[in-house]
């Protein structure tokens, strides 16, 4: 039986994560933001957001990917999949692979 794949990503706050000023947040927001719209064009990326409802913040978001290489050549090269680095120093990432 064949299946689609996808890869589902969670953004979780890092422990360590620095405080960044508010110009820094927004700042860094934009460029994730411009990030996952150019992702989205080029068809890598079907869905990215917010999670809700979590009193401790700690889960921040959620991406849908397209099959199952970018999310991983992401995590293994930030620099040159193009994600701002500094939302390495404030989040990190777990990947689960879905079938359907």
């Amino acid at each position: 039986m064949d299946f689609d794949r996808f890869t589902i990503g969670l953004l979780i706050l890092r422990t360590d994560a620095p405080k960044l000023s508010e110009e820094e947040e927004n700042a860094l927001q934009d460029a994730h933001m411009a990030h996952l719209a150019k992702l989205h064009d080029e068809g890598i990326l079907l869905a990215a957001g917010p999670l809700l409802g979590s009193s401790d913040r700690d889960l921040r978001g959620l991406e849908i990917y397209k099959g199952t290489q970018w999310p991983r050549f992401r995590l293994e090269n930030p620099l040159r999949s193009g994600l701002a680095e500094p939302l390495h120093y404030v989040l990190r990432f777990r990947l689960c692979e879905y079938l359907v």
